[in-house]
């Protein structure tokens, strides 16, 4: 599809089109979902993708990536990732202990943080995963209860 076809049915100037598509984190989240919606991408993608790279709000949210993985690797990583975490529970409440974090405890309180970064990371993969492959789910409440989730995320 050319930038004027593209331009054309978006009811876009071309050059906005071009602007758009070379410097997308510079663009207007409305003319990113017009331009999307031109090329048939899913709007959800577009949406996270841009609250995740470029708006600033979205980025100090520090929100897990958007990935495509299967639901068999998702699982897996999930589960590693609770497991780490779960044997950590006996130093997160020594730290939490005295409602501070000392220098000895740095280290340990990085990696809880990260493995707590990682079970949100495989949360919102599970959570995509569902919302992209609902015609696989034969409890449609299974799908509507993510598609919430996922709506509340991208608003």
């Amino acid at each position: 599809m050319t930038q004027e076809s593209v331009a054309e049915q978006a009811a876009m100037h071309r050059s906005t089109v071009a602007r758009v598509i070379n410097v997308p984190e510079a663009a207007h989240p409305q003319m990113l979902l017009r331009i999307a919606e031109t090329l048939g991408t899913l709007k959800h993608s577009v949406l996270r993708w841009y609250c995740l790279t470029t708006c600033p709000v979205g980025k100090s949210c520090r929100q897990p990536q958007f990935r495509k993985v299967s639901l068999a690797q998702t699982a897996c990583l999930l589960f590693s990732s609770v497991s780490a975490l779960n044997t950590k529970l006996a130093t997160i409440l020594s730290i939490a202990a005295d409602e501070r974090v000392s220098l000895n405890e740095e280290k340990d309180f990085a990696s809880i943080l990260e493995n707590i970064s990682e079970v949100k990371q495989g949360i919102s993969d599970i959570e995509v995963w569902v919302y992209n492959n609902q015609d696989l789910l034969t409890k449609k409440e299974i799908a509507s209860a993510v598609t919430l989730t996922n709506k509340k995320n991208l608003n």
